[in-house]
């Protein structure tokens, strides 16, 4: 019995150390990173004081996670700050290329209200107030300008594709664009019924529909069919044979980040053909930021837009010192979601405390002095947050919900945002799921 009493304290004192070593690991970095940085005073600015260098034409920004109201926030701040300079009329989401067009037709005043669209889109995390607050922001500024001059909306992501079919099988079967025979309507009217329901074979049925389309643009440049060529071009995407996310996640997040650069050229091309400049487009911390990937695939899709524009991609990332997240659970309905608490331990974001709003901007370029604390920070490897869709209680137990990075070399420039509010998903329409919310950096 006392030799038993002795196995018991001793356990009780192993697990007492264990407990106060992973508090210690935990809360040590967090108190240490809150200490003050005085020169962070003469570099930081008002997120809606941002300016772009002029020979940037597409501007990332990236979130953090995709579960908090600052990161949904500072899109249309970013959004407003570039069109005042009239720079911007385009923004770009990481969502289906078909929900990027019923945004769209939304906005010129076309299609379902605000509030429908909004609420109809097959990423629940989009399926919020913030982004209703933008999508009416375009819709009404929309109303003060010139055609000329509206803003336009896209998705870039070929997941989803079902969505795309659907609106392209609905375009085809009422105007007379394309000579169908019976076989041809017949499974055109399959796929309305169930546009989830893709094959393979779709691909000859919709690469026929893509050639006369695009003939059909070609005599009459309506704006409408290049919406439904862009759509027509996702479902092709999506049936012919690629990558299988379940069995090579590497080579289906290489491929899906392919598809994105492709649909991205084409947005790009159209829009620098009515007068736009710079295309605004955003996504997870993990897509837009420079470099190897940091979960699936082998270098981000930020890496693919900096190797092919150079010093046409400028990329803005966000970090959370304190983050409250709503964040699906992993392996279950789109509409398990929670809150869940994280801390970056990032000292760059705490200083956010301190400043308007609770956030600042940092544009690496303007720092310059060698010798400051900033300069130091931003140039050597260090922790940032970064949270995907898919909490599992490792998350938090692993800490995998921070990175080591040299952030001067993944981004431009940060948005600190000190203690990130989580969202509050619209979950009307639930069981939404798809492989783009599972994904731990997506």
């Amino acid at each position: 019995m006392k030799y038993l009493g002795k196995l018991g304290v001793l356990a009780a004192t192993v697990c007492m150390v264990t407990v106060v070593f992973v508090i210690g690991m935990i809360k040590v970095p967090e108190w240490m990173a809150k200490r003050t940085i005085a020169d962070v005073e003469q570099y930081a600015v008002n997120v809606e004081d941002i300016t772009i260098p002029d020979e940037a034409f597409v501007v990332g920004l990236g979130e953090a996670t995709h579960g908090n109201v600052e990161f949904q926030q500072v899109k249309q701040m970013l959004l407003q700050s570039m069109v005042a300079s009239g720079s911007c009329k385009t923004i770009a989401f990481e969502m289906p290329v078909g929900d990027g067009y019923k945004l769209n037709r939304c906005v010129h005043g076309e299609g379902a209200s605000a509030n429908e669209a909004v609420k109809s889109l097959s990423y629940t995390l989009y399926c919020t107030d913030e982004m209703l607050e933008l999508v009416e922001w375009i819709q009404n500024y929309n109303q003060t300008v010139s055609k000329e001059q509206q803003i336009s909306i896209y998705g870039l992501d070929m997941q989803n594709a079902g969505i795309s079919a659907m609106l392209v099988t609905e375009y085809v079967l009422s105007h007379d664009v394309v000579e169908l025979d019976e076989a041809k309507k017949e499974r055109l009217m399959q796929i309305k019924q169930d546009y989830e329901g893709l094959v393979e074979e779709d691909a000859t049925l919709f690469s026929e529909l893509e050639e006369s389309i695009e003939k059909a643009y070609q005599e009459t440049k309506s704006e409408e069919l290049w919406q439904i060529g862009l759509n027509t071009k996702a479902v092709l995407q999506t049936v012919v044979e690629h990558p299988c996310f379940d069995t090579d996640k590497d080579a289906y997040s290489d491929y899906r980040d392919e598809c994105m650069v492709a649909n991205l050229n084409q947005v790009l091309e159209h829009e620098q053909q009515r007068g736009g400049e710079k295309i605004l487009f955003s996504a997870h911390n993990g897509h837009v930021m420079k470099g190897d990937s940091l979960s699936y695939g082998t270098i981000t899709l930020g890496e693919r837009f900096a190797r092919e524009f150079g010093d046409g991609y400028f990329v803005i990332g966000t970090e959370f010192f304190h983050a409250n997240v709503n964040i699906h659970t992993r392996n279950e309905a789109a509409a398990v979601r929670a809150n869940h608490k994280f801390c970056s331990a990032d000292p760059l974001a705490a200083q956010a405390e301190r400043r308007k709003d609770g956030m600042y901007y940092l544009d690496f370029a303007k720092v310059t002095n060698t010798e400051s604390k900033v300069y130091e920070l931003i140039h050597n490897p260090g922790y940032m947050g970064i949270v995907g869709e898919g909490y599992t209680f490792l998350t938090s137990v692993t800490m995998e919900y921070q990175v080591e990075v040299i952030q001067g070399e993944r981004y431009d420039g940060v948005i600190y945002v000190y203690d990130a509010t989580p969202i509050q998903p619209h979950l009307e329409l639930t069981g939404r799921i798809t492989q783009g919310e599972n994904g731990k950096a997506q």
